[in-house]
């Protein structure tokens, strides 16, 4: 057999005959791809600052309220005048007096399977051995819990060990853990008394924000220890009623409810002006890339008119222009949309691992692919209109005054 090995012009020619048979705006762009990777890139990285900013405004938002809605409680109780979201800096819960009484009752209603009571309170750490003079004092949050969170599926959110069997028990909120050097067995000696570390986890739904800074334990260990009264900042009921146990409270007297849907409503709205500027932020960085690409097509349709000219002179109609400009646009943020996806989720990797970490905090990053379509969807837009004046600019090319200035 005898290899032929086709000559150099059949080679060429039959690329070229691959290329020929593409559209002309297609053809076009993979014909000049070292000008038009410089916006893809530009642009991407744009959008990527918007995409990032997104992921974390949802994290965020999570964060403040992912807790109520994943704790499998049904209502929040608290004082009446309270307010378990804080919109102001001296916003509290309150105290429910009489709380023992109160959450006793509310157990015996038909509608409710089980209530959790949670007192928040500070405690002394003390060290081994007689306590130095001028050593700083070293306070601890505890949240005292009155019921077992075990009974309710998604409550309790444990690292490791287990939750708490007895009154000398504690279980202790990662960020403090890590914070103090406390680990599974560990002895932890509050007002006199010592607890054994018994697990490293959280409480969904009590603590919002802080909640890996707290230590957990027994309601009434820490109403002995911190000789408190018998009450009680808030309630969480598990039921599939809650209007009616909503009335049976307000029957009750003294006390305010809400669903989980209530107060993720009240931290949206609480969080409403950072929400605000963030999506200022956003929009700022997509209008500087619609710039971008506006000026980079201006610039690169002005280098093209010889070829818009001879298109106008052999007959292609102004509209055809128009719209092989504007696809030029659209394929440019969309390619750059892909490559800001790729880079805000390599940032939102570094954020989580460098920055999270350090707050004790899963997470400061939360990729959310409806945000995202968003973007890319805003990005779509954000070609045709950042393409629409070169595009008319190119269509309005005089082909005798540019033939003549050749």
């Amino acid at each position: 057999m005898v290899a032929i090995e086709a000559p150099i012009g059949a080679r060429q020619s039959t690329r070229v005959g691959w290329l020929l048979r593409l559209p002309y705006p297609v053809r076009n762009a993979l014909g000049r791809w070292r000008t038009l990777l410089s916006m893809i890139l530009g642009v991407g990285i744009a959008l990527s600052i918007g995409m990032t900013l997104l992921a974390v405004i949802s994290a965020e938002m999570d964060i403040f309220t992912g807790d109520y809605t994943r704790s499998g409680i049904g209502l929040y109780v608290a004082t009446q005048g309270g307010q378990i979201v804080a919109r102001l800096p001296g916003d509290t819960p309150g105290t429910i007096q009489n709380a023992r009484t109160t959450i006793a009752q509310i157990r015996t209603w038909p509608e409710v399977r089980t209530a959790i009571g949670a007192l928040t309170w500070t405690m002394t750490r003390e060290g081994e051995g007689p306590r130095r003079r001028g050593q700083p004092t070293e306070v601890v949050s505890v949240i005292g819990v009155n019921g077992d969170p075990t009974l309710v599926p998604g409550m309790i959110a444990m690292e490791s060990g287990r939750w708490l069997r007895g009154g000398n028990e504690v279980v202790l909120g990662r960020m403090l853990a890590s914070g103090k050097s406390l680990n599974i067995g560990d002895g932890l000696r509050l007002n006199g008394s010592t607890f054994t570390v018994v697990g490293i986890g959280n409480l969904r739904g009590f603590s919002a924000f802080g909640q890996s800074s707290v230590a957990y334990m027994d309601y009434s260990a820490l109403v002995q220890r911190a000789q408190l009264g018998n009450t009680l900042n808030v309630i969480a009921i598990q039921t599939e009623q809650p209007d009616r146990v909503k009335q049976r409270l307000d029957d009750l007297g003294g006390l305010s409810s809400w669903t989980p849907d209530q107060l993720v409503s009240q931290a949206q709205q609480a969080n409403a002006s950072g929400i605000a500027i963030d999506w200022v932020l956003i929009t700022l960085t997509l209008a500087i890339a619609g710039l971008f690409v506006n000026t980079m097509l201006g610039h690169s349709v002005t280098e093209r008119r010889a070829e818009f000219a001879v298109l106008r002179a052999i007959g292609f109609p102004a509209l055809w222009i128009i719209l092989t400009v504007a696809l030029e646009a659209v394929m440019i943020t969309v390619a750059a949309g892909l490559v800001a996806v790729a880079l805000s989720l390599g940032m939102g990797a570094l954020i989580n691992v460098l920055v999270a970490g350090q707050y004790g905090l899963e997470s400061l990053y939360r990729a959310d692919v409806q945000l995202f379509l968003l973007i890319f969807l805003m990005a779509a837009a954000l070609g045709v209109v950042s393409g629409v004046f070169p595009a008319r600019r190119a269509a309005s090319v005089d082909p005798v005054e540019v033939l003549r200035e050749v």
